[in-house]
């Protein structure tokens, strides 16, 4: 079920960013430049991890603290964490201010991102959650993967931050992305909800 759910988003989100490529294209008169398709897709997700992702970082230390299982090695990971998600909102403003220094940035994210993920790979060898957690991790390197690859390649990352101006960024562009984005993060926290149900009730 989940795989079929995964491959459904994947097909409507490549159906979405097509038709927002093409529009942006025409709007600009056959050049790709601005904020907008996969670009915009990109700086949208990074705002939506580095505040989600710090939210769900303070609500594990939280909780740890209370349960009174906070140690040195969980705490500094979560440090590392509220890290990545600032390195994150940073990249997402200059991306969308058209900062000339925001593609080096951000290409510099994703390389942070890279490591520090393969190191968590690494450091769930052997956990009882262990291959579940390798999976997760797995799938955000190969998302830091392809973004970063994208930041290299991509014409509209050329043509947008070549001169450092700023381009408006289309209002319903914005609105179908973000829509997107809430649907399938829903979609992906109920998935980790039952899973992390499953496990706790398999060791209960």
């Amino acid at each position: 079920m989940a795989s079929w759910l995964s491959v459904a988003m994947l097909g409507a989100l490549i159906g979405l960013m097509m038709y927002l490529e093409r529009r942006s294209v025409e709007r600009n008169r056959g050049k790709k430049i601005g904020v907008d398709g996969w670009l915009l897709l990109l700086v949208i997700i990074l705002f939506a991890q580095s505040v989600l992702g710090l939210a769900g970082t303070l609500i594990y230390i939280a909780v740890y603290s209370m349960l009174g299982k906070m140690t040195a090695q969980i705490a500094a990971e979560q440090l590392i964490e509220i890290f990545m998600c600032g390195f994150g909102f940073v990249a997402a403003v200059l991306l969308t201010r058209c900062k000339k220094n925001a593609p080096l940035v951000s290409k510099w994210f994703f390389v942070v991102s890279i490591v520090w993920n393969a190191m968590l790979v690494f450091a769930s060898r052997g956990a009882a959650e262990g291959g579940l957690l390798a999976m997760v991790y797995g799938i955000m390197i190969a998302t830091a993967v392809f973004w970063l690859l994208y930041l290299f390649f991509s014409k509209r990352v050329k043509n947008t931050y070549a001169g450092g101006k700023r381009v408006p960024i289309p209002l319903s562009s914005i609105v179908y992305v973000v829509l997107f984005v809430f649907l399938a993060g829903m979609i992906n926290l109920l998935t980790i909800f039952f899973m992390m149900y499953r496990l706790v009730s398999a060791g209960a």
